[in-house]
């Protein structure tokens, strides 16, 4: 039988497709169907790639997403669009602010607001200033003022409600004491009996008195 011929690859080549013909073929260096090694594509995710120095490269970033890491193998793995840590491009983190966690909305900063406040005037360096479950301009939400009818309006646990007057509060919680200020045998049925009943033991004491500085000046006229 006749010999087949047998053959050896110069360094960074290889015979991928087996076709002794065209012997090794592929340029392990540059190749980026045999990148380093026969059957190593480069196909890395969100990006376009390259073969380099037989190592997948990134050339290139799809639109909205970066190679933050610096590791090629999982491509560009960031979308910027949504990263608080990157936002925009690599690197770029949006700050936090008062009362609200940082978020990152189509590739522009924004604020998700804790629990209670909201970002009623739209800026975000002062965060979400406004606690709405007491400000009775946004009670409950942005806007949301307490205006009610004839009535001083208050915001509580994020719900209007009719607040009392400090002259109103004062007669709710003395209602009373201040008739009796005024009047005092109106306010007072106790204390009227009181005062009806010293009267009378003084008309009494008065009589006595009478009977008894009277009793001897009629014995003396006898």
């Amino acid at each position: 039988m006749p010999r087949a011929c047998a053959y050896e690859c110069e360094a960074y080549f290889a015979d991928c497709d087996g076709d002794p013909p065209n012997g090794c073929e592929a340029d392990t260096r540059t190749s980026s169907e045999h990148c380093g090694r026969c059957m190593n594509a480069c196909a890395l995710a969100n990006a376009s790639s390259a073969c380099a120095m037989g190592a997948c490269a990134v050339t290139a970033c799809n639109a909205g997403f970066g190679d933050c890491d610096g590791n090629a193998l999982n491509g560009c793995e960031t979308d910027t669009r949504t990263a608080v840590s990157h936002r925009g491009a690599c690197g770029n983190a949006c700050a936090g602010a008062a009362n609200a966690v940082p978020a990152c909305v189509a590739s522009a900063c924004a604020l998700t607001c804790t629990a209670g406040f909201a970002d009623c005037d739209g800026r975000v360096d002062n965060g979400c200033e406004a606690d709405t479950r007491v400000s009775v301009n946004h009670c409950g939400g942005c806007g949301r003022a307490c205006n009610l009818a004839n009535a001083t309006s208050t915001c509580a646990g994020s719900v209007c409600a009719v607040g009392v007057q400090r002259g109103l509060r004062r007669l709710r919680r003395r209602p009373v004491e201040r008739v009796r200020d005024r009047h005092p045998r109106v306010g007072d049925p106790l204390r009227r009996l009181r005062d009806d009943l010293r009267l009378r033991q003084r008309g009494r004491v008065v009589r006595r008195r009478a009977r008894a500085c009277s009793g001897p000046a009629t014995r003396a006229s006898a």
